[in-house]
């Protein structure tokens, strides 16, 4: 599965995860797998909903905080470049992406450098903006 996306074969991917999930309902790493896969594609807000689903049954993961987190970047920043909507953009800047990336730090000793970029990523984008909507 992971092979196939990191080849660029994205279609396979999403079959194999499908096919997967469809063997074992309660197996969490088909969620996450996943919703990386929707993330590497564009597909945000798929992505978004598979890492809350792997977060209601383990609140604390530390694979799947940072991949929301970094997914509420990349959303606003599609947001902002794309569409033009930029009150979107700052809202999935500002509302997720920061308490995520506290939730990690506060309940992960390890790897904290992952955090502190997604939340200097997200103050960057932030202080690239001329005015703020809200």
């Amino acid at each position: 599965m992971g092979s196939y996306s990191r080849a660029g074969q994205h279609v396979a991917a999403f079959k194999a995860l499908h096919h997967a999930q469809e063997l074992r309902l309660d197996d969490r790493m088909c969620t996450y797998l996943s919703g990386d896969v929707r993330r590497q594609t564009g597909l945000f807000q798929d992505a978004i909903a598979s890492f809350r689903s792997v977060l209601q049954v383990q609140p604390n993961g530390p694979g799947a905080l940072t991949s929301l987190a970094r997914t509420q970047v990349d959303l606003g920043l599609s947001l902002r470049a794309s569409t033009g909507f930029m009150s979107r953009a700052q809202g999935s800047f500002v509302t997720f992406t920061p308490e995520v990336s506290f939730q990690y730090l506060d309940n992960n000793t390890s790897f904290h450098s992952f955090a502190w970029k997604i939340i200097a990523d997200t103050t960057y984008c932030l202080s690239c903006a001329s005015s703020f909507t809200d």
